[in-house]
């Protein structure tokens, strides 16, 4: 989920099963575990100048997580890396020079043979949304805000955290509880031990006395922004670590941020209504997305 943007120009080129097709042509089974069970590996990828600098370490997890759900790819990674480039030369076309295009990759088992249907193999979609310039400037300068909720993140033992999936009922459910509180906000889950997980498609850090404090490995997802901003982190002085957070410590952090493949860096300004530090983008938050945008420019 992304902040939202202004509405969508005619980006209708997609790839459905290695054809590419107008979005308004393209049909999928009733009958595809994506619908009848939420079986769905998936990744988000962004452009930087139109070109995709961490499309490696998004489908190093891409291709990570089919092979946790046992699902033969119907195509090399070579192959979908043409997909991705034909549909940024396509759809990149009708956006200014300053905008950027969001790719979505999701891929399911197909057709469930208990519905007679004949499995036709694995359904794979590769689209594309508008990611506008001066709305990602306005994230940057006014952040975000978070609430915490009871709904919690499911743990590691139901659902590997190395896989990105689809199956995020709970994230819809947060979402209603955060803004049913703070119509404005994002959810923060916690996991079943109490200690901060992550938002609602988001990985969250803080900073504190020259330390960027993230969540331990082994309780998320390992986020793709996350790892970029811990190797930025690095490079500038700051001491990385990872342990368990606890909501109280968000409350009282420098600084927090939020993290998203199609917004980058994002600072977070108030947690439970209640502002972060001044309220305001932090100064280590703000030398992080400076470096952040250094690194992919061109």
């Amino acid at each position: 989920m992304h902040f939202p943007c202004k509405p969508a120009p005619n980006l209708m080129q997609i790839y459905l099963n290695g054809n590419l097709t107008d979005a308004a042509e393209a049909t999928v089974s009733v009958f595809d575990l994506g619908f009848t069970m939420g079986v769905s590996v998936t990744e988000q990828i962004r452009t930087y100048g139109k070109s995709t600098p961490l499309l490696a370490r998004h489908l190093d997890r891409f291709f990570g997580g089919l092979e946790i759900i046992g699902l033969a790819p119907p195509f090399d990674r070579s192959q979908l890396e043409t997909q991705i480039a034909d549909l940024i030369a396509i759809n990149g076309q009708s956006l200014t020079l300053d905008d950027e295009l969001g790719i979505g990759i999701c891929a399911t088992p197909g057709i469930a043979s208990s519905f007679g249907q004949t499995n036709v193999g694995p359904t794979l979609l590769i689209y594309t949304y508008p990611l506008y310039h001066d709305d990602l400037t306005k994230a940057c300068q006014t952040g975000v805000r978070l609430t915490t909720v009871k709904t919690q993140e499911i743990p590691a033992a139901s659902i590997p955290k190395e896989l990105k999936c689809r199956s995020r009922m709970h994230y819809y459910l947060a979402e209603q509880e955060a803004q049913a509180i703070d119509p404005n906000s994002r959810a923060l889950l916690t996991n079943t031990d109490g200690f901060v997980a992550e938002a609602t498609t988001a990985s969250v850090v803080m900073i504190q006395s020259g330390r960027l404090i993230a969540p331990l490995k082994e309780t998320v997802l390992p986020g793709v922004s996350l790892g970029v901003a811990i190797e930025i982190a690095q490079q500038i002085g700051l001491t990385v670590e990872r342990r368990n957070i606890r909501t109280e410590e968000l409350e009282k952090a420098q600084e927090v941020i939020w993290l998203t493949t199609p917004n980058g860096i994002i600072p977070a300004t108030h947690i439970n209504q209640r502002p972060i530090g001044t309220g305001n983008v932090g100064e280590i938050t703000e030398k992080l997305i400076y470096h952040w945008t250094n690194l992919f420019s061109v």
